[in-house]
């Protein structure tokens, strides 16, 4: 079973139910803090492991952190190379270690294979998803029906302005942490919600499903919806198909899609045009000129790369039908190389594996599903860093889990 309450260090509880409640926390101090929170609460992650270590803690690392280690180091190299930073200056390198998210990420993935979390924490943080949920769901109706800026942080409120209706994309509190939040935090959040309760063998109630749903639909974000329906796949993989239930489904779903598209129409939001203009727009055709820009540019620096996101060349070449590479996996490669690549897509690989085991042993595939939606959407995103706080909990539940099999068969 899971670890006695006493056992959890109190600075960790609290670290972790603070990472927990991030979007949150974010949508209460973005006035006065702006961005910065998210940074602090990143290296915050660093003091608790480097006192940790200069206390005679021993610090176990978990067999996927080496790829990371070198992939850091090779970051870093190209920075300096770069010159994004004067490493000659104490003050630049403080700043740099502050805002730099790879560290971060290093730092609390040790601090989560480094941490018994208790029964009462995890019950905790059940209770802080689904008050997210219906914060996030309120969030997001007012968004959609009534004011559109409603907690819009600065400068996206200007991008609105400029934007047709079916464009505005609605990220509710999740804007905050990062301009995909949804996609990146609130999936993977939805994952370990769905996955915890199959493992435990309860009923997640539908009406957390709906709210996530619109939350999901808000967004706007083809890659969204096809995630979240890549999380539902828990339900038959688990406990199999049974037509009475499907039936039952279907037939909730008919009703529920009628009455979401007739409201819809009642307030002067128009879904056939919704989908003509964003669902089905040649928006898929910059994966296209992202193929195009690799295939050109690529065999021009393959094993190391650029050391940067997009070369003046690139930029000419995408003469304005692209922003970018728009294919993580290929604006990588373009980037950072072979070499480089190899690193990275390593280190997935065995973040996958680890999953996979867990999942495999234990039947909880909430971890397991939320990094599969991480990799699906890097096939039209350019995301390579999982420092989100909704796949930073998938490796938190996925240790509990892990531990608690290892207690109960031992």
């Amino acid at each position: 079973m899971y670890q006695e309450s006493s056992s959890m260090d109190i600075i960790r509880r609290y670290y972790f139910l603070g990472l927990a409640s991030l979007p949150l926390w974010l949508i209460t101090t973005h006035r006065v803090l702006d961005n910065n929170f998210n940074d602090f609460f990143g290296f915050f992650a660093v003091v608790i492991i480097i006192i940790s270590y200069a206390g005679g803690t021993k610090i176990k690392l978990p067999k996927y952190i080496l790829p990371l280690v070198l992939l850091i180091l090779y970051y870093v190299i190209w920075d300096a190379i770069n010159g994004i930073y004067n490493f000659l200056s104490i003050r630049q390198v403080l700043i740099y270690l502050v805002r730099f998210k790879w560290l971060h990420l290093i730092a609390t993935l040790l601090l989560i294979e480094n941490t018994q979390f208790d029964k009462n924490f995890i019950q905790t943080v059940i209770i802080i998803f689904k008050i997210t949920i219906i914060t996030a769901f309120i969030v997001s109706a007012i968004q959609f029906f009534i004011d559109p800026f409603f907690l819009t942080p600065k400068g996206v409120d200007e991008i609105l302005l400029m934007q047709d209706i079916h464009d505005i994309r609605y990220g509710s509190i999740f804007r905050y942490e990062s301009s995909n939040g949804v996609g990146m935090s609130f999936i993977p959040i939805m994952s370990i919600l769905i996955g915890f309760h199959l493992y435990k063998n309860n009923n997640l109630n539908i009406l957390w499903i709906l709210m996530a749903a619109f939350i999901v639909f808000a967004t706007k974000s083809r890659y969204v919806y096809l995630n979240f329906f890549v999380i539902l796949i828990q339900y038959p993989l688990i406990r199999g198909i049974q037509l009475n239930k499907l039936m039952r489904i279907l037939i909730l779903l008919i009703f529920t899609t009628l009455a979401f598209y007739y409201t819809l129409n009642y307030v002067g939001f128009r879904i056939d045009e919704f989908f003509r203009d964003r669902l089905l727009s040649e928006s898929a055709y910059t994966r296209l000129v992202a193929i195009e820009l690799f295939a050109k540019f690529f065999p021009e620096s393959p094993y190391f790369g650029t050391g940067v996101h997009l070369t003046d060349s690139v930029i000419r070449a995408l003469a304005g039908r692209s922003s970018q590479i728009h294919i993580g996996y290929l604006a990588h490669l373009y980037s950072f190389g072979i070499v480089g690549s190899i690193m990275l897509f390593v280190f997935w690989y065995m973040i996958l594996r680890y999953f996979r085991s867990v999942a495999i042993s234990t039947k909880y595939y909430g971890s397991l599903f939320a990094f599969i939606t991480f990799l699906i959407a890097n096939l039209t995103l350019v995301q390579y860093n999982i420092y989100h706080y909704g796949l930073l909990l998938a490796f938190v539940f996925n240790k509990t889990i892990q531990d608690e099999d290892i207690i109960y068969h031992s």
